[in-house]
This record gives C-alpha cells, sequence and structure tokens, in this order.
C-alpha cells in the first residue's frame, strides 16, 4: 500500500534551502555515524580532481556569457536519454 500524502503548499523560496538545510544535516549525520565504513584512501585520490573540478566550473560559470550556458545546458538536459530520468 502506498503512504498517504499532504500535500502542503511552501514557497520555493523557503522550500528550497530547507530541503537543502535538511539534506545537508542528514549526509552529515550519516556520514558520522558510518565514517569507520569510509575508504579514506580512496578519498583522498580523488580529492584534488574534484577540487579542480569545481574550479574549473566556478570559472567557466563566471566568463562565459549567461545566454551561452542556457544553452549548452539546455542541450545538455534534452540529450540525457529519457530512461535515465
Amino acid at each position: 500500500m502506498f503512504p498517504i500524502t499532504i500535500a502542503v503548499p511552501i514557497a520555493v523560496p523557503i522550500a528550497v534551502p530547507m530541503v537543502g538545510v535538511l539534506d545537508y544535516s542528514a549526509a552529515l549525520a550519516h556520514g558520522l555515524k558510518l565514517r569507520s565504513n569510509i575508504r579514506w584512501k580512496l578519498i583522498l585520490t580523488l580529492l584534488p580532481f574534484s577540487l579542480s573540478g569545481v574550479l574549473l566550473a566556478l570559472y567557466l560559470f563566471n566568463t562565459i556569457d549567461a545566454q551561452i550556458l542556457k544553452k549548452f545546458l539546455g542541450g545538455f538536459i534534452i540529450s540525457i536519454p529519457p530512461q535515465i530520468v
């Protein structure tokens, strides 16, 4: 049986940050609870590449024109096969 859900209308400017805070706090609690299972060597191996990718993305998003980014990201989203979604 499916659980009954009640739709509560919440404004987007309130709901999005609230969901973000709840998601991050749940991930932090889960990570702290299971930190003994974390493969730290793998994390440390991937960390430099992750940080360089974030820095590159920040640079590109700040330097490329917004209209070009909209078209590129729109095309990228449309190109995702429906099976994945």
